[in-house]
């Protein structure tokens, strides 16, 4: 990809380094676009084997039949761990997810999320390995957790959309039959026969592409207890509106305010808004952008601080299906555990709403945790 700057300084880069320049050009010269982040999928594989993994012990255990991995219909991919210590299974080397991303597109963050459950003595099985696949080899991190599996049906979910497991993806990458994932269980059971079973894996892919909105000097900014949110545009392309936006922990948004576009520009404009009931402590402000034929962007989130002490709450309880989560912190994961201390649930990137529909009736401890904080909530399951 080529860059042409006024200073004729002619330069070649790849698509993560035109992403860092034009980042550090967005914050030190003040010219930056607005990019659509777009989730696709989940998509399902069409093709599932057994192979080698990486991280491997001895001889491994073939799940069988592997290709029941590809729908969610409570048939299973099987492996039995016999009475051994540490027996681990071959990796699940699903691939060819069909995803068509346009090639123009820069990938931000890949999800995968895998349904799986154990059964029979100690159901201590867990994660061996999760780990993605480039044209069939496996690359960058691995996303195994030492959670153990529940007994029950469950999503695990690994990555997010913003996170590119520690290497770099291209939209031909995600496009190959051989992009995937791999995944394998382990049982840490001595003397006695345990069971691993997979469901279903699917996968998300975001990405984002370059629209014709040029934002200059977008930011946010605290006068004692308001926000002044300013930014100007170099050049306008059937701009209709901007919808301002706040969040507390970059899920979920929620509209403040609008101010109309000027449709066709290209002049230099400067628009304002005012925040007159900001959030305490740490919150998020975006701008989304609306062209007259109905297609949004967003802008990067920009970030102010209130000082306040954080907290979080859950509501209702008991519960019966569905537990709401309220946070005034960014959460990176959540965990469930029962009175026995064992780990029934687990997810990252997920939304303010827990579904709790499978618990048995008992008692939980729900644990939330941020990048600084952590908490603890009881709860009964009716």
């Amino acid at each position: 990809m080529d860059l042409f700057f006024n200073f004729k300084c002619y330069i070649k880069f790849n698509p993560m380094q035109l992403k860092k320049l034009l980042l550090f050009v967005c914050l030190f010269v003040g010219w930056c676009f607005f990019y659509a982040q777009t989730p696709v999928g989940p998509n399902s594989p069409g093709t599932a084997v057994n192979g080698a993994c990486n991280r491997s012990f001895g001889s491994p255990i073939s799940y069988t039949p592997v290709a029941n991995v590809m729908t969610s219909d409570n048939v299973y991919a099987s492996a039995f761990h016999c009475a051994c210590c540490d027996a681990q299974t071959d990796c699940v080397l699903a691939t060819n997810f069909g995803f068509a991303i346009p090639a123009a597109s820069t990938i931000t963050g890949i999800t995968v999320e895998i349904e799986k459950r154990a059964g029979g003595f100690g159901t201590t099985v867990e994660d061996n390995e999760v780990q993605l696949l480039k044209s069939g080899v496996e690359v960058g991190l691995d996303y195994r957790s030492t959670l153990a599996w529940s007994s029950f049906d469950t999503y695990r979910t690994h990555g997010g959309c913003n996170d590119m497991w520690g290497t770099t993806w291209t939209a031909s990458d995600i496009n190959s039959v051989g992009f995937g994932v791999a995944f394998s269980g382990i049982d840490y059971t001595c003397g006695g026969n345990v069971f691993s079973y997979y469901d279903h894996v699917r996968i998300t892919v975001c990405y984002t592409a370059t629209l014709p909105v040029e934002l200059i000097n977008f930011k946010v900014t605290s006068f004692d207890e308001w926000v002044l949110v300013n930014w100007e545009t170099q050049t306008e392309l059937n701009n209709d509106y901007f919808t301002i936006e706040r969040s507390k922990n970059l899920r979920s948004w929620e509209i403040i305010g609008v101010v109309s576009g000027n449709g066709n520009s290209n002049v230099l404009l400067n628009y304002n808004f005012s925040d007159y009931k900001p959030f305490k402590g740490t919150s998020y402000y975006r701008l989304k952008q609306t062209d007259f034929n109905g297609k949004i962007a967003y802008s990067d989130p920009q970030t102010i601080e209130f000082e306040e002490e954080l907290s979080s709450s859950i509501s209702p309880n008991p519960v019966g299906n569905e537990l709401n989560l309220f946070s005034d912190f960014l959460i990176n994961q959540y965990s469930i555990y029962d009175l026995m201390g064992r780990s029934i649930e687990e997810a990252r990137d997920f939304e303010e709403k827990i579904d709790v529909s499978r618990l048995p009736k008992g008692l939980y401890f729900l644990v939330i945790i941020g990048d600084n904080k952590a908490d603890t909530h009881k709860f009964i399951k009716q």
